[in-house]
């Protein structure tokens, strides 16, 4: 059994390498079997269809997510300032970042499974890590007396997600990358209804 599971995990975490490099296109048993160095027809054993196979790359890819997201709080208390909400969000934005081959492939298959609800959802609207995170945001922002956190912490993961979007899709070789320190920290003083300090 606990070989299985490790050949599944191995076969999932080979998928995630193809997405990232190859495009969701480029997924196929085969390219899974050729990532792995195996037999062809051994990806096949595991995810018999094509839908099998992605099915698993969204189970691993929602694992790790959540990994990331507990990284950060599991360190320190909840933070009372805005400085320090930057910091714990800064380190989770990083972690995020830090596994780019995994952030590509959610991204990419996001936006490929939209005509297929079920594993969509796995991604958005039921991602564990994603309703962690929600949590996590609103408990922050309460903390930090921020009206309404609960629809500010919906705000702040669409933030979080399209500075992270933004850092690996290579869009640095386009122009300047954002500063995220200073996006959140202004992000946060608004919705506190504090002006940010001018440098």
């Amino acid at each position: 059994m606990t070989a299985t599971v490790d050949r599944s995990t191995a076969i999932a975490d080979a998928a995630v390498a193809v997405i990232s490099r190859d495009g969701v296109r480029g997924l196929t048993h085969r390219a899974v079997d050729r990532e792995l160095g195996l037999p062809l027809g051994t990806t096949s054993n595991h995810a018999r269809t094509r839908r099998d196979l992605v099915a698993l790359v969204v189970d691993r890819l929602a694992q790790l997510s959540v990994v990331d997201v507990d990284r950060p709080s599991g360190r320190r208390r909840r933070p009372t300032s805005v400085k320090g909400a930057v910091d714990l969000l800064t380190e989770l934005f990083d972690a995020v970042v830090a596994r780019g081959p995994e952030t590509r492939a959610r991204f990419a298959l996001t936006l490929e499974l939209a005509a297929d609800p079920e594993l969509h959802e796995l991604l958005t609207i039921a991602s564990p890590a994603r309703a962690h995170l929600y949590e996590q945001g609103r408990e922050l922002l309460e903390t930090l007396g921020v009206p309404d956190a609960q629809a500010r912490a919906a705000d702040l993961v669409g933030l979080l997600n399209g500075l992270a979007f933004d850092a690996v899709s290579g869009a640095e070789r386009r122009g300047p990358a954002p500063d995220v320190r200073a996006v959140l920290t202004a992000w946060l003083a608004g919705v506190r209804g504090i002006r940010p300090a001018r440098r």
